[in-house]
């Protein structure tokens, strides 16, 4: 699932105990204070930009959605 504007924003993985959500952005353009974004920029993955989340629990969905409100 991935949300759009002119291009993919983020996506979304979900699987059964966690989800990953992928930022649409270059490695190195977000401000991630708690460093919870792992670089995938040189792994092979399905989701749109540098970026990857992994979610097992609602703690940080306030973080992660300033995370991605920077992408627009």
């Amino acid at each position: 699932m991935a949300l759009k504007k002119d291009k993919n924003i983020v996506c979304f993985d979900l699987q059964k105990k966690k989800m990953k959500i992928y930022i649409g952005a270059k490695f190195g353009t977000l401000k991630d204070e708690k460093g919870i974004a792992k670089d995938v920029s040189n792994i092979g993955h399905f989701g749109t930009g540098d970026y990857e989340i992994l979610v097992s629990d609602d703690s940080n969905i306030e973080y992660i959605l300033s995370l991605i409100k920077q992408v627009l």
